[in-house]
């Protein structure tokens, strides 16, 4: 078992990681998702380490999420070292979110960040995801101009 340490920031998007920043190119054209650039978004970048321990333990894994945000939709990235890049992506009309602090699964596993909920782009079904988030102020900024985002479009 390993607990996470997350700390987030705000970048622009061609600040992030170029792996994740072309993950995220290649499902915007992949589902037709428009010039996300032309809208100018909001985007985030959380790092999580998860810290190992126990018997079978062969080092801390990190890994780092990108979060991109326009008016109306949400995309987020996640990249493990040596792992495979996975692009997820919704309408803001389409999903729910709630901090992770204000389940009941946060009594079990502390952690701190966002749960999404909703119809994602590529899938027909709801489903659930989860955005680690730091503790920190570009964290919680990241949780403010979602919320904000869903809000507006939801009216």
């Amino acid at each position: 078992m390993g607990a996470y340490t997350r700390s987030t920031r705000e970048c622009t998007f061609g600040d992030m990681p170029p792996e994740l920043h072309a993950a995220i190119r290649k499902h915007i054209e992949k589902y037709q998702l428009g010039e996300i650039e032309s809208s100018t978004p909001v985007c985030f970048e959380t790092t999580s380490t998860c810290k190992k321990s126990g018997l079978f333990a062969n080092g801390d894994e990190t890994t780092i999420t990108g979060m991109l945000l326009t008016s109306k939709l949400l995309v987020w990235t996640s990249e493990k070292k040596k792992g495979k890049t996975v692009v997820m992506s919704a309408f803001l009309r389409n999903i729910d979110v709630q901090d992770f602090e204000n389940t009941a699964m946060h009594q079990v596993t502390p952690d701190s960040g966002m749960n999404i909920s909703g119809r994602y782009t590529d899938v027909t079904k709801q489903g659930q995801s989860f955005i680690g988030l730091g503790p920190d102020s570009a964290g919680e900024k990241f949780r403010q101009v979602l919320q904000l985002s869903i809000q507006k479009v939801q009216l």
